[in-house]
This record gives C-alpha cells, structure tokens and sequence, in this order.
C-alpha cells in the first residue's frame, strides 16, 4: 500500500485481523471464565489459605483452554500445525510463556495508574488489559502459529 497514511494502514490491519481477533477475544473471555469458575469453586471448598496454588491450577488451566480454542478454531485454517502432540505440546508451553509478556503489560499498566492516578485497580485492570490485547495477539500469533498479522 504505497503512499497510505498511518490511519489508512491501521484501518486496513484491524480490516484484514477483525474476525480472527474476534475470535481470540472470544477464547481469552471464555478462559477468563474457566479461571474465575476454578478459582470461586476451590475457595468456596478450600478457603483462601491455598489462593496461590488454586490461582496456578486456575491461570494454567483457563490459559489452556485459551490455546486448545485458538489452535482449533482462531487459527484453523492458517498457520503452523506440525507435529501432532509434541507440536500441540510446545505450541501450548510458547502461548502460556507468552501471556507473561502481555499480563506483565497489563500488571503494569493497572500499577502505574494506581500509583500515580489513584485509579482503582479495577478499572486500572480493565485499561491494562486493552492495552495487553494487541501484544498478546501479535506475539501469540507470530511466535506460536507463524502468522504475521500485519502482512495477511
């Protein structure tokens, strides 16, 4: 696209990226609950003197889930699906390494706000996670299926 505008290039990226982010929104929302329903179940039964290692099987868990969606739905029709379960396995270990990178944005950004706004974290939560979004789905996509989302 040769003599486009930065606004036109962006515009055309989210045109050409809507409905597989759509779809990776929708797997990280149902993740989301798959971790809240793991974590408020094990508290109601084990109570809060165990959060950390419930919020590990929860986080892991909802995070898989997360994957098995998007490798068998998001991207079903592109990208790299070698190596049956050895492949699935390191697919898997990339996209739960990766989401470090973005729930470190996120972290980041709810703190900061906090710190220096006063901002509830809630709310400072919610603004973190729009900005995590776009780095999970560029490096998630780059890095564990080989699709790069500005090209396609």
């Amino acid at each position: 696209m040769p003599g486009a505008g930065v606004r036109d290039r962006i515009l055309d990226l989210v045109r050409r990226n809507v409905v597989r982010a759509g779809k990776y929104s929708l797997s990280g929302f149902i993740g989301f609950l798959v971790i809240e329903g793991i974590t408020g179940s094990l508290v109601a039964e084990l109570g809060t003197g165990m959060l950390v290692p419930i919020d590990v099987l929860a986080y892991f868990t909802g995070i898989a889930t997360e994957f098995l969606i998007n490798e068998h739905w998001t991207t079903l029709h592109s990208g790299l699906h070698t190596g049956r379960l050895r492949g699935k396995l390191v697919r898997m270990m990339k996209f739960e390494a990766l989401n470090v990178l973005g729930n470190s944005v996120s972290i980041g950004t709810q703190l900061a706000l906090f710190r220096f706004f006063h901002l509830d974290p809630l709310i400072g939560n919610f603004i973190g996670s729009f900005f995590s979004f776009p780095v999970n789905y560029y490096f998630q996509m780059r890095v564990v299926w080989g699709i790069d989302v500005t090209r396609e």
